[in-house]
Parts: structure tokens; sequence; C-alpha cells
């Protein structure tokens, strides 16, 4: 069956470019994708945007928060070689080895920006879109020449697909004094690269997010002192489980999803963090009302230990000496400040008419805009998620081409609009803002549940595989899962589940060791309760079944 939209764009070649590229030339369409930076990587590319000043940037200590096997790509598991967490230049090399294995390069125009995406003049009746298109010109003068001439021109495309991310403008908040009073010098996180620029400096970071706690961390090996503002608090998890040794994520059984609401997830989280510092002693305790905000960060405690990072609440006001707290302490002598305070969403590239500039988003799944009559364009990454982003992004991709080569059709305008409504009122907050935030596993499952790459319990349990069955259920939710059935099925999915845990391990193995008969009694003991969560999921569902076959006796 020839696809309902024959020729795509895709904006951007990151993390969510390279799975849409992927995904809509398995479904048989024509792909042209446009890469703003010199390479492909996205962000991830550690190239700089030279249209975009205020864009999101690599800092080069930056690490990933989550493990390799949680944050690969579904299809495509992260070389056996690579540590259990990838430093920023290691990512880039795998989207690399993604884009060279799937021989994607041909399909992407680099150094190219989109301007503008409308809808075409007969958008009406067939759901086209058209692309004004921009790229530097080599100079005229060769090499030394900078006066680089920018080509502008238009093309039409069936479906487009944005993967270029939105949240791009630099957000930094306005205190009284900070621009008249105050005499450092102020920036952005955007612009952080190392700390060696701030040598026996002394700098506020204000953020309350994992860049603020990464560059604080990354300072304080330089500057003479570190303050951090944390607002109403934090909660601190490390990258690794104490008990197990083995990454945080791999830690968590899926099973948590079905059992505990969002706001329970992130108490548990929160409980667990509190078992390996004492967020109160130093200073980072969450005193607000809303979700608790949850930072990965493996140093900071022994930093504020150390005396090098101090924590400060929220800011009140800055003077010509320093800055005043809420609690109204003055802080003297800060040359810098810098804000790690996030991005605000950019849809300033896409059709004013798709009304997508409000703080309140309606969109199907959060990918599609539920308003519109032919569902060609599709958004990938306006929403975060706690845990692992690149398997939200990626099943994201799928939705998106599945539904534009006409593989899965969408639901009823009023389905799609109850939908937005629900994500909508988990995303508003007890301030009255709207935070596209949620718990990873519930973007995983009813987008894979809505594209049919859901594998099911009790099919797998009674079809002869009770084994994968329970290691679907009880264990980390790894991309993986999403491979086994359904369109788009990898034959090796169920291998890369079985040897998840041993990979993360093997580049540490390192130094031969001979095995004690006490050691791995914590992973036992974690097992053990695995298991015993395992029988009481067993004779609740016995129980359940019994109870249903009575009633209706």
């Amino acid at each position: 069956m020839a696809p309902k939209c024959r020729r795509v764009a895709v904006l951007g070649a990151g993390v969510a470019g390279l799975a849409a590229i992927k995904t809509c030339l398995e479904e048989g369409m024509e792909v042209v994708a446009f890469e703003s930076r010199p390479c492909v990587g996205g962000l991830w590319s550690g190239q700089k945007d030279e249209w975009s000043s205020t864009g999101p940037s690599m800092y080069r200590s930056l690490l990933s928060n989550t493990s390799k096997s949680m944050t690969s790509f579904s299809d495509f598991p992260c070389p056996a070689s690579y540590p259990p967490f990838l430093p920023h230049n290691v990512f880039r090399d795998y989207l690399c080895l993604y884009a060279k294995h799937f021989q994607l390069g041909k399909y992407i125009q680099l150094n190219t920006r989109v301007l503008k995406v409308m809808r075409s003049e007969d958008h009406a009746s067939s759901g086209k879109w058209r692309l004004t298109l921009s790229t530097r010109l080599q100079p005229e003068g060769g090499e030394g020449d900078s006066s680089g001439r920018d080509k502008v021109w238009e093309e039409e495309f069936d479906g487009v697909i944005v993967a270029s991310g939105f949240y791009s403008k630099a957000k930094s908040p306005d205190y009284p004094g900070l621009h008249t009073a105050f005499p450092g010098s102020v920036s952005h996180s955007c612009h952080y690269v190392e700390g060696s620029p701030y040598q026996d400096k002394t700098v506020l970071v204000v953020g309350q997010a994992n860049s603020a706690f990464d560059i604080a961390v990354d300072l304080s090996n330089w500057a003479k002192q570190v303050y951090l503002s944390v607002g109403d608090g934090v909660c601190v998890q490390s990258r690794v489980d104490a008990s197990s040794g083995l990454p945080f994520d791999l830690s968590l059984i899926r099973a948590l999803y079905y059992w505990l609401s969002s706001v329970q997830i992130f108490r548990l989280i929160g409980w667990l963090a509190n078992r390996r510092c004492n967020h109160r002693t130093l200073g980072l305790e969450y005193t607000g009302n809303l979700s608790w905000p949850i930072v990965v960060n493996d140093e900071i405690q022994q930093r504020i230990l150390a005396g090098k990072v101090k924590i400060l609440r929220h800011l009140s006001e800055f003077t010509d000496s320093g800055v005043i707290t809420a609690d109204g302490r003055l802080i003297e002598g800060i040359d810098h400040v810098i804000f790690a305070t996030g991005y605000d969403r950019d849809f300033s590239v896409l059709d004013e008419s798709l009304n997508l500039n409000g703080e309140k988003l309606e969109l199907y799944k959060q990918v599609f805009p539920v308003h519109e009559k032919h569902h060609t364009l599709a958004l990938l990454g306006c929403v975060r998620v706690a845990g692992p982003m690149p398997p939200a992004i990626e099943l994201m991709a799928r939705m998106a081409a599945y539904t534009l080569s006409g593989r899965h059709k969408l639901p009823a305008a009023d389905v799609m609009k109850a939908d937005s409504d629900r994500y909508n009122k988990i995303a508003l907050k007890a301030d009255g803002k709207y935070r596209y935030a949620f718990v990873n596993l519930m973007i995983y499952e009813e987008i894979a549940s809505e594209i049919g790459v859901a594998p099911s319990f009790w099919r797998l349990l009674f079809s002869g595989k009770p084994k994968l069955a329970f290691k679907i259920f009880f264990g980390p939710a790894l991309p993986y899962i999403y491979r086994l059935v359904g369109p788009g099925a990898w034959q090796g999915a169920e291998a890369a589940m079985d040897k998840a845990i041993e990979e993360n391990l093997l580049p540490l193995q390192n130094r031969t060791l001979v095995q004690k008969p006490q050691e791995g009694k914590s992973c036992q003991a974690f097992n053990m309760l695995r298991f015993f969560i395992m029988l009481s999921f067993i004779g609740f569902a016995a129980f359940w079944l019994c109870g249903l076959f009575l009633t209706h006796v």
C-alpha cells in the first residue's frame, strides 16, 4: 500500500530526528531531513548552532544521567565496550554509529536551517506544508573570508516531523537590582563550557535542575567559592543503586508504573534518595507544595561537606555588594552569576494558525495537534520525562511515522481532545502553571499501546513464554521491550534484554577478583524482593479472577 504521505520533511538530526528518518524510510516514504549544525547528533554533537546564541549547549563535564541500556535506541544497543554512563562525546559517537549503521546520512542536509513551516496553498484539501529553508554558502574569498551568504528557497512536503526541539530560548529571571546595582557579570548556562574562566572567583549558580548542579560541581574545581540557589529545594538521586552496585534506573521495576501513581513514584524515589544523603542536613530538603524536582548528581554531597559549594534558598534582590536571599542573608563578594534556569518553548518556526504559543498545549499523546484536520504535522520533544528521554522520543517518532504512512490511524477528534485534557490536568500544577513533565513509563506505555508495540503480560504468559512475561513486568523498563511485538519488531530484542545488566558491568571488569561466598548478598536480597512482589501479584491476580468468576456464577 502506498504511504499516505509520500514525501516527508524531518527537522533536526539529533536523537528524535534520526529515529524519525529511520522509521519513515522503513515505512516507504521519501525523507529529507534538515540539520542546522554541520554534523549529525543535534545538541549532542557539541557543535554550536550558529543561527542561535541562546539555545541549549554542551558543557565539557556533561555525563548522561541514565544508563546506556535505558538510554539507547530500542533496536540498536550501545556497544558493550561503552561505560555504563556516557560522557556527552561518547553519546555523540553512538548517534553517529546509529546514523552510519542505518545509512541515514544521505537523507540529511547539514548546515540547513528551516526558517518557517507554513500551510501550503491547498492545505485544506491536501494537508501539505511549505517550508522556507536557508543554507550558508561558502564565502567567495575562500577560507579567510567570513562574509558567508545565505541561500533561501522553498519546498513543499506531504508531511512534516519537527524533531529539532522546542526548548530553545534561554530563560533568566529578573531580580531587583540585578541590572542596576549588581557590579558583577551575569550569564546563562547555555554559554557555559568549563570552569577555568572562573578560577579564583566567587560564583553564584541559580537553578534547581541537573545543569545547575553539574555546573556548580564543575565550578568548585576552579572557583574560590560557589553558591548554589536551589529555591524550594530538590531531591538528589545518585546514578548508582548502593545495594546492588547497578545503575539506579536498572533497579526500578516496570511493575511500579501499574501499582503506583506518579506522585507515589516520586515519593518512593525521594525516600530512596534520602537513604543516601540527608537532604535537610545539606540544606537541600524540598519545602514546596509541587512535585519534588529530582536531580541526578553523585558529587554535590561531597562538595557541600567540603565547603566548596554552599546552598542558598530563593533570592530576593541584588545589591552593589552582593545578593540578599529570601531569608534575609546578605552574600557579599559575588563576581559572577550563572542562571541555569532552563529554557522557554519556541514555536516561532511553525505556522501561527496552529496556536501553539500559549502556555497550554493541546497535543494527542503529546505529538499531534488535536485540532488539525489532516494530522500531517508531528511535534517531537514538547514534553520532558522523569527518566531516560531517548526511548520516549523514539516511540513518538515511530508513532509519527506510522501515522504519516497510513499504517496507524488516529482516533476521532473528541477522543484526542479528551486525551489532551487528561495530560493537561496532570501538567497543571498548584501554582497555576503547566509543566509538561511526566513519568517516563506513562509516555512509553501509552504510545506503545497506541501503535501496537506493547507486549501483553497475559498473552506472553499463556503462550509459552512465562519467563519473558515476568522479565518484562518485573524487570527494568528497557527500550528493547517495545521491539518484541508489532510493527518494527526486532529479532534481537529479547537477547538485548538478557544482556543489559551484564553489558553495563562488562566495561568495569578490568581487575580479576576471587569471588567470596558473601558476595552478591545484596543482589540476592533484591532478587528475593522481586520474587515476593511477583508472588504477591500472582496471588492478587488469582484472587481477582476467582472473584470475577464467582460473581458470574
